[in-house]
């Protein structure tokens, strides 16, 4: 008889991954958190007490964090196409280009910085009142706002989505073509 419901804790795909004609090539998952990012960069800006903004600062930073981790795990294991383009970009990203110092200077070490020990804010220059108000951040060669250094990061990840879906369609187009 056919198998109609996974197992508990059994992993389901729509599709075969090695499917060329049923692949995806799409970061649904990881689009997904980053929707939520938004979310919660939103609610940073308009939060006004002082534990409110910190609470809703430290949410976003792990969902931008989180936003890789899902591209990586969730999304990368939908198809072969997507999982050696989530690799091809990450080999990118660890290279330590200019244009990936967002991700290195601020959603990394934010999260570690958060995660690990439960800090943030290390790498402020000018506070400018109280610790829960917006102080400007270094991030690579620029000093950024908290909401600006938000708004880049999820720039930065729009940007690196759209590379990954792009090169896993070029791939999943070409083993079409030869198959």
């Amino acid at each position: 008889m056919a198998k109609t419901f996974p197992n508990r804790g059994e992993r389901q795909f729509r599709t075969d991954r090695n499917d060329p004609f049923g692949a995806r090539a799409d970061a649904v998952a990881a689009r997904r958190v980053l929707r939520d990012c938004h979310h919660a960069a939103r609610e940073f800006r308009s939060a006004t007490t002082p534990l409110e903004r910190r609470l809703r600062w430290f949410t976003v930073l792990v969902l931008l964090r989180s936003v890789g981790h899902v591209l990586a795990k969730v999304d990368g294991e939908r198809s072969d196409h997507l999982r050696d383009a989530v690799k091809s970009q990450w080999r990118r990203v660890q290279a330590g280009s200019r244009a990936d110092d967002v991700f290195h200077d601020f959603i990394e070490r934010e999260r570690n910085l958060l995660l690990k020990e439960y800090k943030s804010d290390e790498y402020v220059l000018e506070p400018r009142g109280t610790d829960d108000e917006a102080d400007d951040l270094l991030v690579g060669a620029e000093v950024l706002t908290r909401n600006e250094a938000l708004s880049r990061a999820i720039a930065w990840w729009e940007r690196l989505l759209g590379d990954v879906e792009a090169d896993a369609q070029a791939s999943l187009r070409a083993t079409r073509r030869s198959g």
